[in-house]
């Protein structure tokens, strides 16, 4: 007897050797519920399947080939370390761009992980970066940095000897050729500059402006500073009294006067430490934790940081001053008053 699938093939043949325009939607309808009928035999359990059928029972498939070993899982919690540009993860020895260092404000000691990009050309592979955990935020060899200084031609050496608003550059400084080709500046462009304090000679390009960005415009307008007519005479000052006796200040705000106010500082016999104001509440705790006293220059930090800084103050037991000026010898003299008298924290609009 022939089996049913020797049936629906002669049942098919002979309604395809009787086709007509006629019968081709009844055809159409048959066809459906035969391929509905295929596709439900392999459903039905080999033995049965081959007695429908009337098949050899299917040979087994070939065993696939192994699978190769997934790829090896990025190291995570990998150390930051900073350079003068950008940073390297460590043990991983992962250069992490100076884009994702001024994103996330990072420092040495840092926690961060990183994936591999797909990569489609024969460049250097490119990451993705997650930061896990801040660090200590103190960094282990003082970074320096100054802002918007501009790029001149001299033979064929690039060199900076003054800065966007005409303020200059001395000792005049070569830029190195290596940095021209990794961040395509020449002549005319605005640069930020980066060294390490205990070496200052040793200067590299750790960020390129774009000539239309605000801050470019804005100092390009200022121009260099005017000269007055008539030198005035010049008053002998008496150096501050040294009474901070080594108390430690911390300064939220206004980064192009954080050396000058470190100095101010210095001079009354204390010493400055320095926070952005764009820090998490975890680095502002841990810079509140090392002071005796805070100043927060509202004017230049965020709401939040001003908040932040108010309560972490209070919870740690250190006097927080919030102060509208910025002047260097109006923060030395805060300071100084913050240590001497202990001041409640109010908010100060005075200048």
């Amino acid at each position: 007897m022939p089996s049913i699938a020797k049936l629906v093939a002669q049942y098919l043949q002979s309604r395809l050797d009787r086709l007509s325009p006629e019968s081709l939607p009844q055809v159409a309808s048959e066809l459906e519920a035969i391929a509905a009928w295929i596709r439900l035999t392999d459903t039905l359990p080999e033995a049965l399947r081959t007695a429908v059928l009337g098949a050899e029972p299917l040979a087994e498939a070939p065993a696939a080939p192994p699978k190769p070993p997934p790829e090896r899982e990025p190291d995570l919690d990998q150390e930051f370390h900073r350079r003068l540009r950008g940073g390297v993860l460590w043990p991983a020895r992962i250069r992490v761009p100076e884009t994702v260092v001024r994103e996330h404000h990072l420092m040495t000691g840092d926690r961060l992980a990183y994936r591999a990009l797909p990569n489609y050309s024969e460049g250097p592979p490119h990451y993705n970066f997650t930061l896990l955990a801040r660090g200590s935020g103190h960094e282990p060899r003082e970074r320096c940095e100054e802002k918007l200084a501009l790029v001149e031609l001299e033979g064929d050496a690039l060199v900076v000897r003054r800065f966007a608003d005409g303020r200059p550059w001395d000792p005049p400084v070569t830029l190195w050729p290596e940095d021209a080709a990794a961040l395509h500046f020449h002549e005319g462009s605005v640069v930020d500059l980066a060294y390490w304090a205990d070496d200052p000679q040793a200067v590299r390009v750790a960020w390129v402006h774009h000539l239309g960005s605000t801050d470019v415009e804005e100092a390009f307008a200022a121009g260099p500073p005017a000269k007055p007519k008539s030198k005035p005479p010049r008053v002998k000052r008496e150096p501050p009294e040294p009474v901070l006796d080594g108390q430690r200040v911390l300064v939220v705000g206004n980064e192009p006067r954080q050396s000058q106010y470190a100095k101010a500082i210095e001079l009354r016999g204390g010493v400055m430490e320095w926070s952005s104001g764009d820090d998490g509440d975890d680095r502002l705790a841990a810079a509140l934790g090392r002071v005796d006293a805070a100043l927060i220059l509202k004017n230049h930090c965020s709401h939040h940081a001003s908040e932040s800084a108010t309560q972490l103050g209070k919870q740690l037991g250190v006097p927080v001053r919030r102060i509208g000026t910025d002047g260097i010898k109006s923060v030395a003299d805060w300071a100084v008053a913050l240590i001497t008298t202990q001041l409640e924290d109010v908010d100060d609009d005075a200048g």
